[in-house]
């Protein structure tokens, strides 16, 4: 069902002649398609309590880089997870977060050249065995004042509720393109081969 919605909106983003409203429409797909992914993983693992994070954020990273091949299709994908597992509650907002900073790295980063690197990490932190989610690339880089001008972005605003979701911790990291890194306690943490 949130496959043939994806579509429908993919649908409708190439019918509308204002650009504004197809940006909204591939955005909302975007958010279909990495709640889609989260079922489609749940479904082939048979396991309904927990979501295997390695498997899952693979497909909606994949999916980020079929998604914007026309937009920026010389952008090489690093990814990093550790072998854990979530409850749905956690998994659903890490996938979110993904997908919108992903989305944002397509839009924004690499205004300068058609190619870079985009970097999905997710790795488990050994002295509290928190959650540490990254997400990176070695675009433009972020304004100083993004919070600021999240106000007018309903994908930042949608990531820091994401992450109040996670009870977790935001931080951008400052340097070089983009570095977004959040750390949360996990409800469910364990590893797949345990």
């Amino acid at each position: 069902n949130l496959q043939v919605i994806s579509s429908l909106l993919r649908l409708e983003s190439g019918r509308s002649k204002d650009q504004v409203t197809k940006d909204v429409l591939l955005d909302m797909k975007g958010r279909i398609m990495s709640m889609a992914l989260l079922h489609e993983t749940i479904y082939r693992s048979g396991i309904l309590a927990e979501v295997d994070m390695a498997a899952y954020l693979r497909n909606v990273g994949n999916q980020a880089i079929r998604s914007n091949e026309g937009i920026r299709g010389g952008v090489k994908l690093n990814m990093e997870f550790a072998d854990v597992r979530l409850d749905i509650d956690q998994a659903i907002p890490c996938g979110l977060i993904v997908n919108e900073l992903t989305s944002n790295c397509f839009k924004h980063a690499f205004t300068d050249r058609p190619q870079g690197e985009l970097s999905i990490a997710l790795r488990v932190v050994p002295e509290s065995g928190d959650l540490h989610l990254c997400v990176a690339d070695d675009g433009v880089g972020v304004p100083a004042d993004l919070f600021e001008q999240s106000r007018n972005s309903l994908g930042l605003q949608l990531v820091q509720d994401l992450v109040r979701q996670l009870e977790g911790k935001l931080e951008i990291v400052p340097g070089d393109g983009a570095h977004f890194e959040i750390t949360f306690k996990a409800k469910l943490h364990r590893s797949a081969a345990s």
